[in-house]
């Protein structure tokens, strides 16, 4: 019988920052790819690696991919997750994801290559109760390989599936932005600039699959209550220790709505429910204090000296208003706390919401744009979203009509718009380019960057 072959990877050339080359092996008898593991550390003790012992091509592969992981992975990564506030998991998918691309060049193969079986990762997304972080970032992790094709087009999961792949395209979007040269500054001296370079490169690129591990579980996890709100006839998710009656969705069938577009250039047909606006929605958007030479109560009496029209009163400009077009498709992944904190941000503004779900009857029974705030007056309760787009542009092309000049237009979208049978075509994205380029739309991508420049603008300060 041939001896076992083991893996050596203190052949490798020393880093700077470590401090031995001495290698211990962790546990043998691997058989997939996902479980070779090369844990490389800046102290004394060593190294440790998981990778088979059998002979074979496969294994082969396997070992050759433990090579590059020693080669390519950050030392001390529990350290630096525990740094960056990341969970292990997607910094582990961020040195694969380097490792795979590295593997490829060096031995012009695929690392995945009878490495990986994918039936378990396809079962796994075909139920979206399954889906987790921790799994999202493993399949991430083989990015650049066969075998994350395989699972995205494998799965029944079309919705997530779709999710999976634009996170591909923003990551290569972002690898042609930042180069993947600068991952070889790791293996330069510890306080170099190329170095820091490098761990930036390998922190970007752990945030970046923090989110997508984050926003594919949170689709997943939309999926599921929609199955469940479907089954009771109830609206979007209520938010999480919500206690009135206030907070409770909008029940199914929608009064007042009218179509407002037939469906055409590639977009749904869109109909527009108004619900009854029964609660305040008062706000300041874009209001101030500024000095005046006229008023009843003297403020800035400096003025009095420097300033030669004597503004020594203060007053209130006129409140901007504004519109907010908020994008509630599945991409977004926002629940009901989401919607209503934008909302309340967007105090004083006209409101307006869509999410289309593919079926014209649906949509003409419940509308799939919402006006949900008007003249200093709200909806009580939230509609329904069934999680497409469909109807983006139409969408803003009805905003601007409630629009005054000098007001903002604010979109709140990830920019991934679909169109009629939630299909996306160049034509489309190019529409929706096009009209916030003419219209000067303040597109702003997510909860967090929306409440932030909403305030700026209620204080009456530029984005």
């Amino acid at each position: 019988m041939p001896k076992p072959v083991q893996m050596m990877p203190s052949v490798l050339p020393q880093r700077p920052s470590v401090k031995t080359r001495t290698y211990t092996k962790r546990t043998g008898n691997v058989t997939s790819l996902e479980s070779v593991e090369v844990d490389v550390t800046t102290k004394q003790s060593g190294h440790t690696y998981s990778a088979p012992e059998l002979q074979g091509e496969a294994f082969d592969r396997m070992r050759n991919y433990g090579t590059v992981l020693a080669h390519w992975s950050l030392e001390d990564r529990a350290r630096y997750a525990k740094r960056w506030k990341l969970d292990m998991s997607n910094v582990n998918a961020a040195c694969r994801i380097v490792s795979n691309e590295m593997y490829t060049q060096v031995f012009g193969d695929d690392p995945s290559a009878d490495t990986v079986n994918v039936r378990p990762y396809i079962s796994a997304l075909d139920n979206p109760a399954n889906i987790t972080p921790a799994l999202v970032a493993s399949i991430l992790s083989f990015y650049g390989t066969s075998a994350f094709d395989e699972i995205v087009s494998g799965t029944k999961n079309t919705d997530i599936a779709d999710e999976l792949r634009m996170w591909g395209n923003d990551y290569i979007d972002w690898h042609k932005k930042y180069y993947f040269a600068h991952v070889n500054g790791l293996h330069a001296d510890a306080k170099s600039r190329e170095r820091k370079r490098a761990i930036a490169f390998y922190k970007d690129l752990s945030n970046l699959m923090d989110r997508a591990s984050k926003t594919v579980t949170k689709s997943a996890q939309g999926q599921v209550a929609d199955a469940k709100r479907k089954q009771s006839g109830q609206g979007i998710k209520p938010a999480a220790g919500a206690a009135s009656k206030a907070t409770t969705a909008l029940v199914q069938t929608a009064q007042n709505v009218r179509e407002i577009f037939t469906g055409s250039q590639g977009w749904a047909r869109a109909f527009v429910h108004k619900p009854p606006l029964e609660i305040p929605h008062t706000g300041l958007m874009g209001r101030r204090r500024i000095a005046s030479n006229e008023g009843k109560y003297p403020k800035y009496f400096s003025r009095i000296v420097t300033d030669p029209y004597k503004r020594i009163f203060d007053r209130k400009t006129r409140a901007l208003g504004g519109v907010v077009v908020i994008d509630c498709s599945g991409s977004m992944s926002l629940d009901e706390s989401d919607v209503r904190q934008l909302i309340s941000s967007s105090a004083g503004c006209t409101v307006i919401c869509y999410s289309a779900s593919g079926d014209d009857a649906d949509d003409a029974k419940n509308g799939n744009i919402h006006l949900i705030a008007r003249n200093g007056r709200m909806a009580r309760h939230l509609p329904y979203f069934p999680g497409g787009n469909g109807v983006d542009v139409p969408a803003l092309e009805f905003g601007l009509t409630y629009k005054r000049s000098g007001n903002p237009l604010v979109w709140i979208s990830d920019e991934r718009v679909t169109g009629a049978s939630e299909r996306q075509t160049q034509d489309i994205v190019t529409q929706a380019k096009r009209f916030v380029a003419k219209h000067d739309v303040i597109v702003l991508p997510n909860v967090r960057e929306a409440v932030k420049v909403l305030k700026r603008l209620q204080q009456g300060r530029k984005k």
